[in-house]
């Protein structure tokens, strides 16, 4: 073997280290002749503002099904969504950014005859943009209770000593002051790119999953796939709570009085969390 391919091997083990251990243990059964085979490949990306259970979404998956789900794939978008959701960056600009840091993902799981699922929640305001030019991916769309995401988003630092740009957190109108009502608009902004994609591309391709619902019971993940076409790729159908990854410490010190403040910011902002709460 050539240095070359002792050298993409060795690229392909470290994807492995992020993927389970689906990409050593599944042999190449094909070559990619062009970028075209990749881009019309079947692929499933998460349309979420982090901080919805994603991590526990893709280790499930990592267990239970034969795909290649990789929960942060390197390197991130955070910078190119960002700037994308300002109007800055035409969509053919921002797919050709997109497709520059996933193509090695992407071959790795074509030439294993393999979906890959990127659960990177930074993809956020580039997935119309994923769903145009590639006609055959999926989407779940994942919605965490507002007064949770606020409460995690809080604790996180988020729009405080995070930067929004760097981390992927949508810029929020000048006309909203304060941490927990920008917090608040990202995750009505989140929904409000899941719904429009909802409306645009039908069922079939993008279908909505309630973290808190997912949680309770892991038959909501096998059902979100079947809705889009992908329940074959599971060879054990897992059932029961499903365990919470990645937890914000510090959400429990947060006060009463900053919970009223909480609830007051989705009562104005969040207008989409009717469709998902009573």
């Amino acid at each position: 073997m050539s240095l070359f391919w002792r050298g993409i091997d060795y690229l392909y083990e470290r994807f492995a280290t992020d993927g389970g251990d689906i990409l050593a243990k599944a042999k190449r059964v094909r070559s990619c002749a062009a970028r075209e085979e990749l881009i019309n490949a079947e692929a499933l990306f998460l349309i979420t503002p982090g901080r919805s259970g994603t991590k526990s979404l893709i280790e499930y998956c990592k267990k239970n099904a034969t795909m290649y789900s990789v929960h942060a794939p390197l390197p991130w978008l955070a910078s190119t969504g960002y700037v994308y959701h300002q109007g800055k960056l035409s969509d053919e600009a921002a797919f050709a950014a997109f497709y520059a840091a996933r193509e090695t993902y992407l071959k790795a799981a074509f030439e294993r005859d393999l979906v890959f699922f990127d659960g990177d929640c930074k993809n956020l305001p580039l997935t119309p943009v994923i769903a145009r030019y590639m006609p055959n991916a999926k989407f779940l769309h994942v919605v965490r209770n507002p007064r949770s995401f606020i409460k995690s988003g809080l604790a996180r630092g988020y729009y405080s000593n995070k930067s929004p740009e760097m981390w992927g957190h949508l810029s929020a109108p000048e006309t909203l002051d304060g941490q927990i009502d920008k917090i608040a608009y990202f995750w009505n902004e989140a929904n409000l790119i899941g719904e429009r994609m909802k409306s645009d591309l039908g069922p079939q391709r993008v279908h909505t999953i309630i973290a808190d619902e997912m949680f309770d019971e892991q038959k909501i993940i096998l059902s979100a796939f079947d809705a889009v076409g992908l329940d074959r790729l599971f060879h054990t159908k897992a059932a029961g709570p499903l365990g919470k990854l990645n937890a914000q410490v510090g959400v429990n010190a947060i006060d009463s009085a900053i919970v009223a403040r909480i609830d007051d910011a989705i009562a104005r902002i969040c207008t989409t969390r009717t469709l998902y709460f009573k």
